[in-house]
């Protein structure tokens, strides 16, 4: 499974919130896990990280606050089920990891 598919595999899983951030944002969220993933994952810590990340990055509303703060931990548990699924996730997700840039 590529990167391209996994950020796939997590939007059709996402419940109907990702509508409200949109496409773009959550394949952003996605990105930021994976760049944040550890492999004894605090899903969490990571969801703090990644929360704290957007908030830094777009000025918004309340409601658009706490529908991103669900859906970031709700993209995390989807990567944590996909990566607990076999060893092969777990070594793809650390290549993806290297093919990210890392962020400013």
């Amino acid at each position: 499974m590529s990167r391209a598919a996994l950020e796939q595999h997590v939007w059709e899983n996402l419940s109907p919130r990702k509508f409200a951030a949109g496409r773009i944002r959550v394949s952003r969220i996605t990105k930021r896990v994976i760049r944040r993933w550890n492999y004894t994952p605090d899903a969490e810590a990571i969801a703090a990280n990644v929360d704290l990340d957007e908030r830094h990055d777009a000025q918004m509303g309340v409601i658009l606050s706490f529908v991103l703060s669900a859906l970031i931990a709700e993209i995390v548990r989807l990567i944590a089920a996909w990566w607990r699924d076999s060893h092969a996730n777990r070594c793809l997700l650390m290549g993806y990891q290297r093919e990210l840039p890392d962020e400013q």
